[in-house]
């Protein structure tokens, strides 16, 4: 009898203390899981708006400034911007009919649009914008343009003012071409 009692006493369970030990233990892990699973949830999310951000802002830059060199005219009437453009620019936006095309950029609440002078409807080209303000470069040449573009503030960004200059190729070397007659 003596070998099963000294047997027991050796099999003994943990002790409430060590219970309680181990459990405070084990929810101090699981707090520091969902404490790091919570920072990297908003990592991302930072990350994901910043890559839209910048995905649409670089769309926007190429696209204008592509418009703004290529254009045979520019007109700014306040917060609108229009190109007009002749060649094959017409028929990406109209149909292979047209062969000149007005473009008119604005911005429409916090949307900046494109709209062609044709039946299209126009499309948005960027949403979450606060304000695009065209103006004539500070040279005062009837070519250079000046674009900003005030981007809206969002969970995790702040909103940010983008200034970009573009010169209208066609118009500064028909200038050129014409001053030199």
């Amino acid at each position: 009898m003596n070998s099963v009692n000294a047997f027991a006493a050796r099999q003994r369970g943990a002790t409430l203390v060590e219970l309680m030990v181990a459990l405070v233990l084990g929810l101090l892990v699981v707090a520091r899981a969902t404490q790091m699973y919570s920072g990297m949830r908003q990592t991302f999310a930072l990350a994901s708006d910043v890559s839209a951000r910048q995905a649409g802002v670089g769309f926007i830059t190429q696209q204008l400034l592509r418009h703004v060199r290529t254009a045979e005219a520019i007109e700014i009437d306040g917060e609108a911007l229009t190109l007009t453009m002749n060649g094959d620019q017409g028929a990406t936006y109209c149909g292979a009919t047209q062969t000149s095309l007005a473009l008119t950029y604005r911005r429409d609440g916090e949307t900046l649009r494109v709209e062609p002078d044709c039946p299209s409807a126009g499309s948005v080209l960027m949403t979450g914008i606060e304000g695009f303000v065209p103006e004539w470069a500070a040279s005062g040449e009837p070519y250079g343009v000046s674009l900003s573009l005030t981007l809206a503030e969002t969970d995790h960004l702040p909103a940010r003012t983008l200034t970009f200059h573009a010169v209208g190729r066609e118009l500064a070397l028909r200038q050129a071409l014409s001053e030199k007659e």
